[in-house]
Order: C-alpha cells, then sequence, then structure tokens
C-alpha cells in the first residue's frame, strides 16, 4: 500500500474490534483460519451495516472455495 496511507492494525486475537475502529476505516482487510470462522463472521458482519469495504482472504476463505 502507498506510503502516503494511513494503516491501522487492529489484531483480533488479542484486542476487540469497536465501533471506533470500523468508523474511521475505509477498507478491512481479513485473512483467517478455518477455527477464526465464528470470529471471522462476526466480524464481517458488523462491517456491512457500518458500510466498510472488506478485503478477504486466506485458509478460511480458499477452505470455503472448496466446498
Amino acid at each position: 500500500m502507498p506510503s502516503r496511507w494511513a494503516q491501522r492494525l487492529v489484531d483480533l486475537n488479542v484486542t476487540r474490534l469497536t465501533q471506533k475502529d470500523l468508523a474511521g476505516a475505509d477498507y478491512v482487510f481479513v485473512s483467517a483460519m478455518i477455527v477464526q470462522r465464528d470470529s471471522a463472521r462476526s466480524m464481517l458482519a458488523r462491517c456491512k451495516p457500518a458500510g466498510v469495504k472488506v478485503v478477504a482472504g486466506g485458509p478460511l476463505l480458499r477452505a470455503l472455495e472448496l466446498d
């Protein structure tokens, strides 16, 4: 990403995602493993009503693609 873009990392393994985090985001990038399915689903469900675009990848999405 260009260095002029402001970036913020929220690691959901060690902290909670707040509405303030979502309010300040243009995009949410997510990568998750299968064991993180419920957490990822919950986070994605919060992004849609907040109007935040999501870029998703990782083993979880790859596994879903194979189903």
